[in-house]
């Protein structure tokens, strides 16, 4: 397996001294229906077209284009950077962003805040303190919970040197929250850095292609998986030894092949037996590995009695504490004998009492395991990570959309909606114009074996659409 390592921007040689001082402001200016057309090249036309669009102007941004579904499309400059990083005048720099509508009201108003200071005629570092004193002073907002942006424009320029990086998207949490996602940890398709002078950390998660559907690289298309026989009806739960793995070490095996070992090998791991789940592994990172069988899904899915399900997941501590029980409940119904209509009305009653728990912000897993088998359309479809809503939020994620990278099930019993990214598909690394200076290095996931990725093997639960 080879990795590649970009190193932190302030490292690499040959760059030469940083620009000390702000390029004359035309440097940065572009006429505006190229800054549009720009803009909104940082995500698929689905998501876009429909999208509030600001342009750079000599006294900041103005809006271009009104929009209607919540997204804001712009161009980053230089000045979205760091103070310390060595790139933060470069005016050739093009960053462009469509940021979900959490993201809007609480992301954009530092990119702004930042934007007023810059033309002001503030230094890198005078911007530095005065954005740490209107976070203390609670003049700029955190990062809302689902917070999110598409950067997949093949005209960005990111940077100096390598600038175009590879089309990702970003998720924006608060500072040191990289632990919490088990990113930067070996393996992890997940990159993160922390932005002290931000209060902010920025989740990056490469994706396969380009926001107008062309593959990141241009590779020759694969064909596409075979089409699966339909999937066959399920009326009733199958004899419990259908469902239960050869042994518990088998099992936990299997749980663990769910994320990197940099994460599962210090995770709690649950096993199922006649019983219900219990530990086979203690853990102590936060993380919780399961594998979850056919009841996983929506109480009306035409597969939750299918036995030869099997799909490990791993778990951050916030899906763990308000995710996994609702599982493990439907778990002990199935074990107990329950219909799947009794399953449901229990579910409608915890909800209706408010003592079924909302998903927590950031609440996340981890499902890259070759060996899971989701559903009989699919079998094993694709690495991915998973990132747990309340409600029904898929078109806050621009999910299931034309091109769009993110697509959405909609659990309609539990109230929430599962959010899935594939994980990148091939040798990836950190964003170079998004470093601070000084920043380690960092390898995201750099092994795969799978072929493209093909939607049209997702299978939907209810409620939700498939990307075509």
């Amino acid at each position: 397996m080879r990795i590649r390592l970009f190193l932190a921007i302030g490292l690499l040689p040959g760059l030469g001294a940083a620009q000390a001082r702000m390029a004359p402001l035309a440097r940065y200016l572009m006429p505006v229906a190229a800054e549009v057309a720009l803009a909104r090249s940082a995500a698929p036309a689905s998501v876009s077209l429909d999208a509030r669009v600001l342009v750079l102007a000599p006294a900041g941004y103005v809006e271009a284009a009104h929009g209607g579904n919540g997204f804001t499309c712009l161009v980053k400059r230089s000045w979205a950077m760091p103070a310390a990083n060595p790139d933060f005048w470069d005016a050739a720099l093009r960053s462009p962003i469509c940021f979900n509508p959490a993201a809007t009201a609480s992301v954009l108003p530092q990119l702004l805040f930042r934007t007023e200071r810059a033309l002001a005629g503030d230094s890198a570092a005078a911007i530095r303190r005065a954005l740490v004193a209107a976070r203390a002073r609670h003049a700029l907002p955190p990062p809302a919970p689902g917070a999110m942006c598409f950067m997949m424009s093949k005209q960005a320029h990111l940077r100096g040197r390598d600038p175009l990086w590879h089309p990702h998207l970003m998720f924006f949490a608060p500072a040191a929250a990289a632990p919490l996602w088990g990113a930067n940890r070996a393996g992890s398709p997940l990159g993160a850095d922390a932005y002290p002078e931000s209060g902010l950390t920025f989740l990056v998660e490469p994706v396969a292609t380009w926001s107008d559907g062309t593959r990141d690289g241009a590779p020759a298309p694969n064909p596409p998986d075979p089409a699966a026989p339909g999937s066959a009806p399920y009326p009733a739960m199958a004899p419990l030894d259908r469902y239960l793995q050869p042994s518990a070490a088998d099992e936990a095996a299997l749980a663990r092949s769910a994320a990197p070992p940099s994460i599962s090998a210090g995770a709690r791991v649950l096993v199922l037996g006649r019983g219900g789940y219990t530990q086979a592994a203690r853990g102590g990172n936060g993380f919780v590995c399961v594998v979850e069988r056919g009841w996983g899904a929506a109480t009306n899915d035409p597969e939750f009695w299918n036995p030869h399900i099997r799909a490990p997941i791993c778990f951050n501590a916030a899906a763990a504490a308000t995710v996994l029980p609702l599982y493990l409940m439907k778990t002990k119904s199935v074990l107990a004998g329950q219909s799947q209509s009794a399953i449901a009305a229990t579910i409608a009653a915890l909800r209706r009492a408010r003592t079924l728990p909302r998903p927590a912000p950031w609440a996340m897993g981890y499902m890259l395991s070759k060996r899971q088998y989701v559903h009989d359309g699919a079998g094993s479809w694709h690495p991915h990570l998973m990132f747990f809503l309340p409600g029904r939020v898929d078109a806050a994620w621009g999910a299931n959309l034309d091109r769009s990278p993110v697509l959405a099930g909609d659990d309609a019993d539990a109230g929430l909606t599962t959010m899935m990214v594939l994980a990148p598909p091939g040798p990836t690394a950190r964003p170079p114009g998004e470093q601070r200076a000084g920043a380690a290095p960092l390898a995201l996931w750099a092994k795969s074996t799978r072929k493209a990725p093909n939607f049209t093997q997702w299978r939907p639960t209810s409620n939700s659409k498939p990307v075509a």
